[in-house]
């Protein structure tokens, strides 16, 4: 069964060519056979069914049934108009090929960051709530983090533990600059992990009661 068709893919021209000499009901019911096809992949056999689908009477579709019968064929399931079936096929082989690039999409935005990137990144949620939240963390912020992460550890910090990180977030919080009270920019995890001078600046304490007139002069984005 074919869930979430949004519409149904219609040429208006060959439905008319095709139906050609028929009556307005004898129109309707098959269009509305064919609107059942690609909801559900194809139509029951029975003509009590089919009536109900068509919302007429018995009777009424086996008189039409002459014309519109042969626009269907047997299959496994049920009747199938063959090029109605063609559309769909081609429609859900479409979406899949939509669901999977945006699997790789989001497998791109969000590289596989290792254990401690995690932490890290729930550490800057956690402390930093109103602070730009990190929508994705691509290959390039993985390696500006790691590039952080070694330049701290190779001047004696603990940079490769949550705990060090928290204790740098925790200086964000405590500056009204980086969190946007003295104007409209805001740090971002982005922008701290982005260069070494921006996360030395930080740590030495150069943000710390800076004012909106600072901006344009420690600013490092």
């Amino acid at each position: 069964m074919s869930k979430g068709t949004p519409y149904t893919p219609w040429y208006h021209g060959d439905f008319l060519r095709s139906t050609a000499g028929w009556t307005l009901t004898e129109r309707a019911v098959y269009w509305m056979l064919l609107n059942a096809q690609w909801e559900i992949g194809h139509i029951p056999k029975e003509m009590s069914r089919l009536a109900a689908i068509a919302g007429i009477t018995v009777e009424e579709i086996t008189a039409v049934w002459k014309l519109v019968g042969p626009k269907f064929i047997e299959s496994e399931d049920g009747l199938i108009n063959p090029r109605m079936e063609e559309h769909r096929q081609n429609y859900l082989a479409y979406r899949e090929k939509l669901s999977d690039g945006g699997s790789r999409g989001m497998k791109t935005r969000w590289h596989q960051e290792e254990p401690l990137h995690k932490e890290i990144i729930a550490a800057w949620h956690e402390i930093l709530p109103k602070l730009p939240r990190v929508k994705g963390w691509p290959k390039s912020r993985a390696i500006n983090m790691n590039a952080r992460i070694a330049e701290r550890v190779a001047a004696g910090k603990p940079a490769n533990t949550a705990e060090y990180w928290s204790n740098v977030f925790e200086k964000i919080a405590a500056s009204p600059f980086l969190c946007g009270q003295k104007g409209e920019w805001r740090a971002s995890l982005p922008w701290l992990i982005e260069s070494e001078e921006n996360l030395t600046k930080v740590i030495e304490g150069q943000y710390d009661g800076r004012s909106g007139e600072d901006h344009r002069r420690f600013r490092t984005a």
